[in-house]
């Protein structure tokens, strides 16, 4: 029985490009190929998938290079940005700690030179230089952590009289009265606890009016006060830093009387110093030193290393001059390169240097690797010292970059999650548009059996519908 609507199937299934299947999907014949693929790149056509391919992965590899070039050089900013501010916090801290402690050593001689010029206090004979003595110690005994020392001393005569706190090498605390009659002179341990009870400890002749801190005030002038030169006193074996403070003294009647002194050790700067760091995680130091127009003098370092002179009979008799600390390499390498970069910028003069202007922060290498380097003044009438920060610049640009690989290796998994999905989809793109370009061929052949694939049932002639590519897409 023939049908006017009959379709050749003979010659549509001789034909390569229109051949499916029993099911009406098409036939293995024309779909995607890794073979078809390479034969087709021999003759020159290139595959859509690959065409994708070689734009995606140049893609993806050029933005994780920018990804990194910009967090690295994001890593060298944030490092710089991040150094100083470590910097200037610290130092910041130590300033306020460390003014904070001379400040009050300032306030607290102050209420003595007041009583002095009120006649609270008062020399005209020993029982009243005893009352004057109790409230000195008992100035001293609650502010012993501050300061470790007060006392006067009388001009012309050169009596001392005061308290004075030591530490021993265990950190225990023993007390001292000092009394002075004429240029005799007493020093009396005395139980802080009961003030009455004391034990003679030594003594010997001494005119303390000889001591050149009554050349560094105005015995005219009420006001006259000043810091002492740092020096070093060594006491029961044990050589400190020493840093004094005084005041000229006067009667109501605007007599000079000496001087109302007060004294400290320079370990509180080694202390602060060392508990401002320690919860930094990067290594560094921190330096102290008085500055003067010729020469500087360290007055304390984070750095585990003897900052005292030795004189020629094996006895500390100064501070360490800056230079000298610059020449041992072994203890003080950073200062030693900081010594150099003086050097060129202010003939080695670090009092030169921070009073002229200078960059806010250098660089420094060192053996170690790179370390920046920040200083800041502390001034309290004529006290000038400078505190100077070194820490690691390639410890901190480690930590960044280490928080950066991560965030790089999150960019790049991102992007080649969206290369994968970009090919995924690039090869079904690729074989749905093989199968179209097919059934193009097949109705310009007006194949539309083979292209709609739908049949004419012969019994009934209702069409019952199969698959099409076209359809379908």
């Amino acid at each position: 029985m023939s049908h006017r609507g009959s379709v050749d199937y003979a010659s549509a299934s001789s034909d390569p490009t229109k051949s499916v299947d029993n099911s009406g999907q098409p036939s293995s014949g024309n779909v995607w190929s890794w073979s078809k693929a390479i034969k087709g790149i021999k003759r020159g056509r290139l595959p859509i998938v690959l065409v994708l391919i070689l734009f995606l992965v140049p893609v993806s590899a050029g933005v994780a290079l920018v990804a990194w070039a910009l967090t690295y050089n994001a890593a060298l900013v944030s490092a710089s940005t991040l150094a100083g501010s470590l910097q200037a916090g610290l130092l910041a801290s130590i300033s306020s700690d460390v003014l904070e402690r001379v400040h009050d050593i300032e306030r607290s001689t102050e209420v003595h030179v007041r009583n002095w010029a009120h006649g609270s206090y008062k020399m005209d004979n020993y029982a009243l230089k005893e009352e004057t003595l109790i409230f000195l110690i008992n100035t001293l005994l609650p502010n012993d952590d501050s300061y470790i020392s007060q006392y006067f001393i009388t001009y012309p005569g050169g009596e001392l009289w005061g308290a004075v706190v030591y530490r021993n090498a265990d950190g225990s605390k023993f007390h001292q009265i000092a009394r002075s009659h004429g240029h005799n002179a007493t020093w009396w341990t005395m139980d802080p606890a009961n003030i009455t009870n004391q034990v003679m400890y030594a003594n010997f002749t001494a005119d303390y009016s000889s001591l050149p801190w009554f050349e560094a005030i105005d015995h005219n002038t009420p006001d006259s006060a000043a810091w002492m030169n740092a020096t070093v006193i060594t006491d029961a074996g044990i050589a400190q830093g020493w840093l004094t403070f005084g005041r000229a003294i006067h009667s109501p009647t605007n007599a000079f009387l000496g001087m109302q002194n007060c004294d400290l050790t320079l370990d509180f700067l080694s202390m602060s110093f060392n508990e401002s760091t320690s919860n930094i995680p990067y290594n560094g130091w921190v330096y102290g030193f008085e500055l003067h127009p010729t020469f500087d003098v360290v007055v304390g370092s984070t750095a585990d290393a003897n900052l005292f002179h030795i004189a020629s009979d094996g006895s500390y008799d100064r501070l360490l001059y800056l230079n000298e600390l610059a020449t041992n390499v072994t203890s003080h390498e950073a200062m030693g390169a900081f010594y150099l970069h003086l050097l060129r910028e202010s003939n080695g003069s670090l009092y030169q240097y921070v009073t002229n202007p200078h960059p806010s922060s250098i660089l420094l290498s060192l053996s170690s690797g790179t370390f920046a380097v920040q200083i800041q003044e502390l001034r309290s009438r004529n006290l000038h010292w400078a505190i100077i920060y070194f820490v690691s610049k390639d410890e901190i640009l480690a930590g960044l970059h280490q928080s950066n690989r991560k965030t790089i290796a999150t960019v790049v998994g991102v992007v080649l999650a969206g290369c994968f999905v970009g090919i995924v989809f690039a090869y079904f793109l690729s074989k749905a548009l093989q199968l179209i370009t097919r059934d193009l061929r097949l109705l310009a052949e007006f194949k539309f059996k083979e292209v709609l694939q739908k049949d004419l049932s012969k019994e009934s002639g209702i069409r019952q519908p199969t698959y099409s590519w076209i359809t379908e897409l």
